[in-house]
């Protein structure tokens, strides 16, 4: 599979009152470079997209978890700016987040508490963003997350807008 094609997997890491995001390292040729992202990336050939989520959690974050972690399947979806990459979503049950370390592809690594996220309508260049005090989410972040709310156990209305 050629580099930027085919399948991804990203995971939301959750203990039930938060969630762990990743602010991407800039980098030249990223679409993403410098996002803010939920860990994960590409399919290798041969491997699953539960064992894909997992090494990318690991390469990105440092947290070694299991795929007994894995809770829920999302809808795939596809970036915007890539409509020929299918993105799996995973969200994985996680105790905590000590030992949280950002990888070479990681410029930093937050813990944000979902009732603290603030839903702002058309925020950032026309669209829906969520805010974590500076860190913007947008693009398919927020639509995963969205997805995430509009589904899970909290419901859209735990989210400040």
């Amino acid at each position: 599979m050629s580099k930027g094609k085919g399948e991804a997997a990203v995971g939301l890491l959750t203990n039930g009152e938060n969630i762990l995001l990743i602010k991407r390292a800039k980098r030249d040729g990223d679409p993403w470079s410098g996002h803010i992202a939920l860990p994960g990336g590409f399919v290798k050939d041969g491997e699953s997209r539960e064992k894909a989520v997992l090494r990318e959690i690991l390469e990105e974050t440092s947290i070694d978890l299991g795929e007994n972690s894995i809770v829920r399947r999302m809808p795939a979806q596809h970036p915007m700016n890539r409509r020929y990459v299918t993105v799996y979503p995973f969200v994985l049950s996680v105790q905590g987040y000590e030992g949280a370390i950002p990888g070479p592809e990681v410029e930093d690594i937050r813990v944000v508490r979902l009732k603290d996220l603030v839903h702002k309508e058309h925020y950032f260049y026309g669209r829906d963003a969520y805010l974590a005090d500076d860190w913007i989410i947008w693009g398919l972040t927020y639509k995963i997350l969205a997805d995430y709310f509009n589904g899970g156990p909290y419901g859209r209305s735990s989210v400040t807008t």
